[in-house]
């Protein structure tokens, strides 16, 4: 009984862990896209 808690306890919060990664690493993606195309970014012609 002992064993069956504690995998269910780790399972449950190893699955949160990584959903939270999963979040964090799409907001990461996000500002990194929305930063590059910041204007101050962008190359201007020359001439």
């Amino acid at each position: 009984m002992v064993f069956l808690l504690a995998h269910v306890v780790l399972s449950i919060a190893l699955h949160t862990i990584g959903l939270y990664l999963s979040v964090v690493m799409a907001y990461i993606r996000w500002i990194a896209l929305d930063r590059l195309d910041s204007k101050w970014i962008r190359t201007r012609p020359v001439g």
